[in-house]
């Protein structure tokens, strides 16, 4: 519910667009007619300082004022992990990153994105800059950042790369190669699409559904069962401190194992 503090690195493209349109019409009001929803869509934010104030017992940042606002909404404490991965581990990281495209798409869809890279800026420029931004933008910082889940800031990178297998218009070159009467089996190109996206689904969601996954409770439940009342934990990475926090939040004293989570 909200949004990450690399959702502005797309302010480059924006800039771009309405500076075009200015430069082009010396008109840019539709494009700023966008600021309004954009900016309902940061009272989000409003939701931190209104839930410090209750003084909840996980109080990330103290939101309550200026300076803890600005530090978490800034994402201030990861500050140091942008661009901080050893060059000795790019190499690694960079065939973990061609790994995942071709998992992501399949080898037909990594060449039909190639496709549209190449040839896409004849059909729309606008969207085909887009795309690249968000490719080359979101793929550096993931690769740069120096952290083992930097996997999810490739989601942008990897939706760009979509947009460039919509620009190869595989179906539409095609259809203006093949004679007239076989024209209608190219336009079928995006049903198996579908039907390849959709024969993946079950085995995707078995792969991502972590509602089985117990592990973080377990070791929350356990560490706090096993603390005195009244501790301090001192935890060294997210790993641990998140699951600690999660139970903290439901019970003020040490909860018990429940039957499920018993060893």
């Amino acid at each position: 519910m909200g949004n990450h503090v690399t959702l502005s690195l797309m302010l480059v493209p924006v800039a771009a667009a309405v500076a075009f349109r200015w430069w082009r019409s010396h008109e840019g009001r539709g494009l700023w007619r966008l600021a309004a929803p954009f900016a309902v869509g940061l009272l989000v934010y409003l939701y931190l300082p209104f839930s410090a104030s209750s003084n909840p017992p996980i109080n990330w940042g103290n939101p309550r004022t200026l300076e803890g606002f600005l530090w978490t909404v800034s994402g201030r404490a990861y500050h140091g992990l942008a661009f901080a991965l050893p060059i000795g581990e790019e190499p690694r990281r960079l065939a973990a990153w061609a790994g995942l495209l071709r998992e992501a798409f399949g080898v037909g869809g990594v060449a039909l994105g190639i496709l549209g890279l190449v040839y896409g800026h004849w059909q729309n420029k606008g969207i085909s800059f887009v795309a690249l931004w968000m490719v080359v933008a979101y793929s550096a910082f993931a690769l740069g950042y120096n952290t083992e889940d930097s996997i999810e800031y490739l989601i942008p990178a990897h939706l760009g790369f979509a947009m460039w297998v919509g620009l190869s218009q595989l179906d539409e070159a095609l259809a203006h190669r093949l004679p007239e009467g076989r024209r209608a089996a190219a336009m079928g190109l995006p049903i198996l699409a579908l039907a390849a996206i959709a024969a993946r689904a079950p085995s995707t969601a078995s792969e991502v559904d972590a509602s089985t996954d117990l592990r973080a409770q377990e070791y929350g439940l356990g560490a706090m069962q096993q603390a005195p009342e009244g501790a301090i934990i001192l935890t060294w990475q997210a790993l641990d401190a998140f699951p600690l926090w999660t139970t903290t939040t439901r019970s003020a004293s040490a909860p018990t194992l429940p039957s499920s989570l018993s060893p």
